[in-house]
């Protein structure tokens, strides 16, 4: 392999790590008022604003903290977040200078921005799919010709 190649290699167990960690925070965040959405739904009398709120609230402090988890180990590790470090790579600008931290924390955001967007745009499909749709299938269900059945 040649340094280009081990760099693409560890440029994407860095990015899986952190992803990783950047997705259990994120469930960890939002579960509680997904849970708070999902009974609310189901009530005799669903009163919907307050849990779709808590939710919104929930995706963006489930965003902020990814940030804060993607700035923070950079800032301690000198260039390099918890899966670049386990990696053994880092970040410098072009010059091969340290980063700026206006400069770390607009290319983090937009990481976590990329990855909050995509998860939203799915949670969001899928909840408006099971709600509308008749027997509450998703578009992943009707890609692969799945239903989901109770398990007793």
């Amino acid at each position: 392999m040649n340094d280009k190649n081990d760099l693409k290699l560890m440029r994407i167990i860095a990015s899986l790590i952190d992803g990783l960690f950047i997705y259990v925070l994120f469930f960890a965040v939002i579960f509680p008022s997904s849970v708070l959405l999902y009974n609310e739904v189901h009530a005799d009398n669903p009163q919907l604003l307050k849990p779709i709120l808590t939710l919104i609230c929930s995706i963006l402090m489930g965003g902020v903290l990814s940030i804060i988890y993607l700035v923070v180990p950079t800032i301690v590790f000198k260039g390099s977040t918890i899966g670049m470090k386990m990696s053994g790579i880092k970040f410098v600008n072009v010059m091969d200078e340290r980063f700026p931290l206006s400069h770390l924390i607009i290319r983090e955001s937009l990481v976590v921005f990329t990855l909050i967007f995509t998860f939203t745009i799915s949670v969001v499909a899928n909840f408006f799919a099971i709600l509308i749709n008749k027997d509450g299938k998703t578009y992943f269900d009707y890609a692969t010709y799945a239903k989901v059945v109770v398990c007793r």
